[in-house]
């Protein structure tokens, strides 16, 4: 019987052995091992809601001068003076060039002397009239004398403004020796040096000046897209909006400062198709200069009715 209880005893110490060995590679064991099926997989969703989101586009565009004038004379002379200097800032009014005056200073010296003669004749004329009339009321003189006189006194008064205005006229081409600066800017090369005659309203411009803060961004919408975009705020579910651009310079980098789109041409171009919009950007350290090309970013319109969706969870194909 002690034998027999022996045998038992170490039966079930072997099959306690057993069941455990199974440790940590055993199937269902719980642990890490090869053997141990992978669990759930943990996946992230979003809960896609209807809102607003702009419909914004990115266009080519090109830099536009704000304003831009040629300086041209508006008499005829010798240049004595240019004082500017080339590719500097120049404000409106500030002479640029002299033009001889010696010539138009004379004319309007003869003009003021003129004016003093024709005052005095009418002074004179006036007075004759005046001491006519109560003759005339006397039967001293002829009605015919009085009015003789009376019609010079007028004639001397017309003269004097006739000598007036040719006065006006001489002292405008004196102060126009003085060729100033139509508007503030940067202004170019000079074409002509100290000593050139120039010529009134000739063809060729002394210098250009340029204004560049702030400048215009002329932007090339297609009409295909326009109609797009007037059909659907036509049908609702689209608003405009006010369009605050950015842009892409030429290397790629974001310039600093946003401008506003202030119209639309109404004339599509016959050789590209386009519309022209225009905006307007501040240009404080010149950044942006005439005939530069730029990439703008804006929105002309919002979609009310958008779904927003995460980028990573739409998958694109070759058709896009």
């Amino acid at each position: 019987k002690s034998r027999a209880a022996a045998a038992v005893a170490a039966l079930c110490i072997l099959l306690s052995a057993c069941g455990s060995g199974g440790g940590a590679d055993a199937p269902g064991g719980g642990g890490r091992g090869r053997g141990a099926p992978n669990g759930p997989v943990t996946v992230g969703y979003v809960v896609i809601q209807q809102g607003s989101a702009p419909l914004e586009q990115q266009l080519p565009g090109r830099i536009a001068a704000y304003q831009i004038s040629d300086v041209r004379p508006q008499v005829n002379g010798v240049i004595l003076k240019r004082m500017f200097t080339e590719g500097s800032v120049v404000r409106q009014g500030q002479t640029l060039y002299q033009i001889d005056p010696s010539v138009y200073n004379a004319q309007a010296a003869q003009a003021s002397a003129n004016v003093q003669a024709a005052r005095a004749q009418a002074e004179a004329a006036r007075t004759l009239a005046a001491r006519y009339k109560p003759l005339v009321e006397q039967q001293a003189i002829s009605k015919q004398d009085y009015t003789n006189a009376v019609a010079q006194a007028r004639q001397a008064d017309a003269s004097v403004a006739q000598n007036s205005a040719a006065l006006r006229s001489a002292q405008i081409n004196q102060r126009f020796t003085r060729v100033p600066a139509p508007i503030t800017g940067r202004v170019g090369l000079s074409t002509v040096t100290v000593g050139a005659l120039v010529t009134a309203n000739q063809t060729d411009a002394l210098t250009t000046i340029t204004r560049l803060d702030p400048v215009y961004v002329d932007i090339q919408q297609s009409a295909a897209d326009l109609l797009s975009l007037r059909r659907a705020l036509a049908q609702g579910g689209v608003v405009p909006t006010s369009a605050t651009v950015r842009l892409k310079l030429p290397d790629g980098s974001d310039y600093g400062y946003t401008g506003k789109v202030e119209f639309s041409e109404v004339v599509v171009d016959q050789n590209t198709g386009t519309v022209t919009l225009r905006a307007v950007f501040p240009n404080p350290q010149a950044l942006l200069l005439p005939g530069m090309f730029v990439n703008a970013q804006f929105a002309q319109a919002i979609d009310t009715s958008a779904f927003l969706v995460p980028e990573q969870a739409v998958t694109r194909d070759p058709q896009g």
